[in-house]
């Protein structure tokens, strides 16, 4: 939001304020005078305009996929023997839904 044009407003609203007294517990309503900014016209709409390009801006190439598995170097002599509770969740039967 850098070098937007906007306009300070000091504005009188009816707003709800906790109670006080004998309402402690309720909510009041009552007349205040709160400050606004608010942005230019021009400035949002340029701002929109910015973000729908971003949104709709073509996406970059494609990443490669994954490499192929059958392309990973497996040792002559087997995978590695598991260990530990990863043998016993090995040795556990398949359970069907």
């Amino acid at each position: 939001m850098a070098a937007g044009e906007f306009v300070l407003r000091r504005v009188k609203e009816n707003i709800s304020v906790p109670g006080w007294g004998a309402q402690k517990n309720d909510r009041a309503r009552t007349d205040k005078w709160l400050v606004r900014l608010e942005p230019s016209v021009e400035w949002v709409k340029g701002h929109v305009e910015s973000l729908q390009r971003q949104a709709f801006a073509p996406l970059p190439a494609a990443r490669p996929a994954l490499q192929d598995p059958d392309s990973f170097p497996v040792p002559a002599e087997g995978p590695e023997p598991l260990e530990g509770p990863e043998a016993e969740r090995a040795d556990a039967p398949d359970i069907a839904f």
